[in-house]
């Protein structure tokens, strides 16, 4: 402790006086201490700047709590890598807190974070995030690996029906269906071709329906046309990928009525010795469209 004459002294030295060695290392030590417990405080707002912390014995900083505040400062984050970090529930849980006990968004997002550290066993929040970051990246390879599949399904699938070859009593038809307005009355086409090159060309109409009523009826009429023509052999091309894929139940729909349409189908399909039904763009089915458009009936 100086005394105020030595205080008076320094100060009329113009503050030249050379510090000792011990009041140096005092000094500088509490200011240093003072400042990282500031800044900390600064930046969260957090209570840490307690008596108990900065308790002083005859003048000197109590050693042991110093290092113990040291050890526990976890790691500053900003508030943008916290909220990377955070799950969509921690978001939710700390705004919340931001409007129950009017704490800073900052603070609120860091108390859900460390509860769920906590939670979880873990000893700061940095391994919390690299916990994360290790879960997301599994889910994402995890995501690929099921695209992955997916793709490899649609192209053995494609591949398949690339394969199929006409034969020399093979028939040949496509369908359509529109429905104007979705939902509303229904207008639906199948265009057929013998082995011969006769084309057969059929349009129906019903009342009311959607788009998928009108697809799958448009398919309907195509096996029902062909089984009348006695075909054995049958190619049918669409291009309502719904349609198909609910058919050959690579995508199954589970609603009713699909079943019901779906039933119907497979029955027609039972008459037959080979059938494929297969997709194409529409630009490859544009005379059933034209028809389902004119709503023209002709035979030929």
């Amino acid at each position: 402790m100086h005394s105020k004459v030595q205080i008076r002294a320094l100060a009329e030295s113009g503050g030249k006086s050379q510090s000792q060695r011990s009041q140096f290392g005092l000094n500088s030590s509490m200011m240093y201490f003072l400042y990282v417990v500031s800044q900390y405080h600064a930046e969260y707002q957090f209570e840490y700047l307690t008596p108990a912390m900065i308790a002083t014995s005859g003048g000197h900083i109590r050693t042991s709590i110093y290092s113990n505040f040291r050890s526990a400062m976890p790691v500053i984050f900003t508030y943008q890598q916290l909220k990377a970090i955070a799950t969509r529930k921690e978001q939710v849980r700390s705004r919340q807190l931001v409007k129950l006990q009017k704490l800073p968004i900052e603070q609120a997002l860091l108390i859900c974070l460390e509860q769920s550290m906590q939670h979880a066993g873990l000893q700061d929040i940095s391994q919390l995030a690299e916990q994360r970051s290790e879960i997301k990246s599994a889910d994402q390879a995890q995501k690929l690996a099921r695209r992955s599949e997916k793709l490899q399904q649609r192209l053995t699938q494609h591949s398949s029906q690339q394969s199929v070859h006409e034969t020399a009593d093979t028939w040949l038809a496509w369908f359509d269906g529109s429905a104007l307005p979705n939902p509303g009355k229904c207008q639906i086409a199948c265009v057929l071709t013998s082995p011969d090159g006769h084309s057969f060309e059929y349009v129906r109409n019903f009342e009311y329906g959607d788009s998928c009523d009108a697809e799958y009826s448009g398919l309907l009429l195509a096996l029902e046309q062909a089984h009348q023509h006695q075909a054995r052999h049958l190619i049918v091309h669409g291009d309502s990928q719904v349609v198909i894929d609910d058919f050959n139940q690579s995508k199954a729909s589970k609603l009713a009525r699909m079943l019901e349409y779906r039933q119907q189908a497979q029955t027609l399909a039972a008459a037959f010795e080979q059938l494929q039904v297969c997709w194409v763009p529409r630009h490859k089915n544009q005379l059933a469209d034209a028809l389902t458009q004119m709503g023209s009936h002709s035979t030929a």
